[in-house]
């Protein structure tokens, strides 16, 4: 991977949302989930300080959460 492929929002913008390699669509939804979650871990960073490792984790326990509920409208128990 280049170095532009390494940071998800730029590349989406910079590759007006296709894939690099072949050239297909990428749906908005990731480029809005990496700008959500990025902007949730700015705000904990902010409230919690930047080295409170469960603030991340369960800020990302939760948006895993919510996606699979938003998708199929049930929560894997293994999670």
């Amino acid at each position: 991977l280049h170095f532009w492929d390494l940071i998800p929002i730029f590349s989406y913008l910079y590759l007006r949302g296709c894939c690099h390699y072949c050239h297909h669509k990428i749906g908005g939804r990731y480029y809005f989930i990496e700008v959500f979650v990025s902007l949730l871990f700015i705000l904990v960073a902010l409230l919690k300080g930047p080295l409170d490792i469960l603030g991340f984790f369960f800020c990302s326990f939760l948006v895993l959460i919510a996606l699979m509920d938003i998708d199929s409208y049930e929560v894997d128990l293994r999670v």
